[in-house]
C-alpha cells in the first residue's frame, strides 16, 4: 500500500474560516463532515461549499450567518456518527459526551464528568452493541456505557501501570490515555500514550492485549513486528507519547507518532509497522509547501490528530497545516 499526497492546505494562525480548519477530519454515518474548536467552544457541520457551515453548536452563537444549536460544550475533543440514529452524532467534551440529534435540533448530556468523577473525556465511540466507550486521558481509566449513557463497567484503576501481557478487564492499567477507536472486529483500540503503545480492548474474552509497542519509548521497529516498535517521548511536554489514531476498514492501525513527527502505520495482516508519513528532522512553525507530493517530506511538528474516511487519511497539524494523504 504507497500512500500519496492528496492534498495540503495552509491555515492561518487565527484558523480564519476560508481555506479549511485542521480539525474537520470528523465524519458521520451520513457523510456529513465536521469541524471542531476546541479553544472556543464549537463543532460545525460543514456545507456542501467547503467554507460555511450547514449549522454550528456551541455555548454561544459563532455567526449570525448560520444557524445555531445550543450546546453547552467545554473543550469538545471528538465526534462520532450514532449507529442507530444516523441522523445523530456523539459528541466528547471536557465536561460531557452529548449525542445531539441534528433533524430534530435536540441534545443531551448523556454522559457527564461530574457524575462519573471522569478527569478530562477523550475520545467516545460506539462498539457494535451500540455501547459507548470513553477514554478518561489523566484517570488512566476506560468507560463503557450502554447505549443511554448507563455505567456498564470501568477498566483501570486510576493508577498508572503497565501489563505487556494480556491482562483482565479487573486487572488492566492504563497510563494516559489519549485517545480509542472502534474497529471493524468489533474490538476497541486503545492508544495508551506514556505507555508508548497501542492495546486492544478483546470484547469476547475480556482482556487487553498488548498490539504494537513494547512499553518503552524511541523511534524503531519499521519494517519488523509492531510488538517490538517504539514511539516518541518528549518528558518536558505537557502530554508526552503519541497523541492520535485511527484505523480503517481492514483494521489497520494508523498512529499519530506526535514526538517522533511521523505517521506509523501497523498493517494487521502481517502485524508490520511502518512510517508512511513525516520525518524526523523538523522546522517549527514552519508550514508544508501545498505543492509537495512526498509524504516522506511532509513536515510535522506536532501532530494533533488523526481520521481516516474513504481512503483518506486527514492529518491535522497544530502549528498550522491539514495533510490528507491517498491510498487509491
Amino acid at each position: 500500500m504507497e500512500w500519496k499526497v492528496y492534498k495540503i492546505i495552509n491555515y492561518d494562525q487565527d484558523k480564519l474560516w476560508g481555506e479549511g480548519y485542521a480539525q474537520f477530519g470528523f465524519t458521520d454515518l451520513l457523510g456529513n463532515r465536521y469541524f471542531i474548536n476546541h479553544d472556543d467552544n464549537w463543532i460545525g457541520q460543514i456545507a456542501e461549499n467547503g467554507s460555511d457551515f450547514t449549522i454550528t453548536m456551541g455555548p454561544k452563537v459563532v455567526s449570525k450567518n448560520w444557524p445555531h444549536l445550543y450546546v453547552d460544550l467545554k473543550e469538545p475533543k471528538f465526534l462520532c456518527g450514532c449507529p442507530y440514529t444516523p441522523v445523530s452524532i456523539l459528541v466528547s467534551s471536557d465536561n460531557a459526551v452529548y449525542r445531539i440529534n441534528l433533524k430534530n435540533k435536540t441534545s443531551e448530556a448523556i454522559i457527564t464528568s461530574e457524575k462519573h468523577n471522569i478527569k478530562d473525556i477523550g475520545n467516545c465511540v460506539y462498539d457494535k452493541l451500540g455501547n459507548i466507550w470513553v477514554n478518561e486521558i489523566r484517570g488512566c481509566k476506560i468507560w463503557q456505557f450502554d447505549y443511554n449513557g448507563s455505567l456498564k463497567q470501568v477498566l483501570g484503576d486510576g493508577i498508572p501501570g503497565f501489563q505487556k501481557q494480556p491482562a483482565s478487564f479487573k486487572e488492566v492499567r492504563f497510563n494516559w490515555i489519549y485517545d480509542l477507536r472502534a474497529g471493524t472486529d468489533g474490538n476497541i483500540y486503545v492508544l495508551d500514550s506514556k505507555n508508548f503503545c497501542v492495546r486492544m480492548i478483546e470484547i469476547n474474552s475480556n482482556t487487553v492485549k498488548l498490539i504494537a509497542g513494547t512499553g518503552e519509548a524511541g523511534y524503531s521497529g519499521d519494517g519488523g513486528d509492531s510488538l517490538e516498535a517504539t514511539f516518541g517521548s518528549n518528558s518536558k511536554a505537557k502530554f508526552d507519547g503519541p497523541w492520535s489514531l485511527s484505523l480503517d476498514e481492514n483494521d489497520n492501525i494508523y498512529i499519530g507518532d506526535t514526538q517522533n513527527h511521523v505517521i506509523r502505520m501497523v498493517e494487521r495482516s502481517t502485524n508490520t509497522i511502518k512510517t508512511i508519513a513525516g520525518k524526523k528532522d523538523v522546522l517549527k512553525k514552519v508550514r508544508n509547501n501545498i505543492n509537495e507530493t512526498n509524504p516522506m517530506k511532509l513536515n510535522l511538528p506536532l501532530i494533533c490528530g488523526l481520521d481516516y474516511v474513504d481512503g483518506k487519511l486527514y492529518i491535522p497539524e497544530w502549528d498550522g497545516d491539514l495533510i490528507i494523504l491517498d491510498k487509491n
